[in-house]
């Protein structure tokens, strides 16, 4: 190949794309949180025991748990999955932050309507992930990673290991990722029933620390409240919609059919004061009481309308239940035995 060939085929040649591929093949997530330039990330990849020590951050006003500026260790929040053209991931501002969110008000809507199947209900249902700071004490156990989960992948699990450790009122694991004598993890991570991909923590134990966590270690550490993307209503409606013309057609349809119906009575009474007059005032009076009748038939309706919707939501309330009590099911604690768990501490 001439030396003029090599130079155009160069030209042509990417410049880290295939590493920017994997990333995303991986996922990124980039959708719903932005890390820091360098950011390494942690990995489960197989089945087996991982050691991990969770390192603490200086948490942000707006912590769930602690003040600003106290050390917290981890980071729960809500996503919705594939939505808008592009199927993105989305951080649910109403479940997260409490604010308001147009995809958990159109998935109340859809659950409102009785011709609507649970299956399309549940494909807007918002699920909880969980990040956190993490020294792979196996792995490069000089470097800080960012650790992403499935929140049900590792926090009930790690609720029951703290519930242990409680039993023992020598062991206080309550601070377990505090700089000074904290205590790091074991994890047993399996594959996870039903399908599901990824690998699920099913046990979790406290072992104490060699050393205490030096400030290289801790100046590492990003803080998990600064990192989630947080859309603006207006955005995420219109990504709910493909484009904005089919949410506000609902709402112009809405506002259309009110004053269809109040001229529609206005016709009606119009009509009838017409008819009123050509009769006397025994007809009159029976009239009088007709048009009471037509106004309880209209509260009735109205009653039945407001019945529905109270009954669905009462439904779709039991059925949320339920999901949610399974998917918080703690996994039932089985000592495999020392010999094999504790041999590689």
């Amino acid at each position: 190949m001439s030396k003029k060939d090599k130079k155009k085929r160069k030209k042509h040649q990417s410049k880290g794309a295939m590493s920017k591929w994997m990333e995303k093949a991986s996922g990124d997530f980039s959708e719903i949180y932005t890390l820091p330039e360098g950011t390494k990330k942690c990995e489960v990849k197989s089945a087996g025991k991982r050691f991990l020590d969770i390192i603490p951050y200086i948490s942000k006003k707006g912590n769930a748990f602690v003040e600003k500026g106290e050390y917290w260790w981890e980071k729960t929040f809500w996503i919705h999955r594939e939505i808008g053209v592009n199927n993105e991931w989305v951080v649910c501002p109403a479940r997260t932050l409490k604010q308001p969110c147009p995809i958990c008000e159109f998935r109340a809507k859809l659950a409102d309507d009785p011709e609507v199947d649970e299956k399309t209900v549940d494909a807007y249902k918002p699920s909880q992930r969980i990040v956190m700071n993490v020294v792979d004490l196996k792995n490069e156990s000089d470097t800080v990673k960012f650790l992403h989960l499935p929140h049900w992948y590792f926090a009930p699990q790690m609720k029951v290991a703290l519930e242990s450790a409680f039993e023992d009122h020598e062991d206080n694991s309550e601070k377990f990722y505090e700089p000074e004598g904290g205590q790091y993890l074991k994890i047993a991570f399996e594959t996870p029933e039903g399908g599901f991909s990824g690998f699920k923590a099913v046990r979790i134990d406290f072992k104490d620390r060699k050393k205490d966590l030096d400030e290289d270690i801790l100046g590492q550490a990003i803080c998990l409240d600064d990192i989630l993307i947080i859309k603006e209503y207006d955005e995420l409606k219109e990504m709910l919609s493909g484009s904005s013309q089919d949410v506000d057609d609902d709402d112009d349809d809405e506002k259309d059919e009110e004053p269809k119906k109040k001229k529609t009575k206005k016709k009606s009474k119009k009509k009838k004061q017409e008819e009123d007059e050509d009769e006397d005032e025994d007809d009159t009076e029976d009239d009088d009481n007709d048009e009471d009748d037509d106004e309880e038939d209209e509260e009735d309706e109205e009653d039945e309308e407001d019945v529905k919707p109270k009954k669905s939501k009462k439904k779709e309330k039991k059925k949320t239940k339920k999901k949610k009590k399974k998917d918080d099911d703690d996994e039932d604690w089985e000592d495999d035995g020392d010999e094999d768990w504790d041999d590689d501490d």
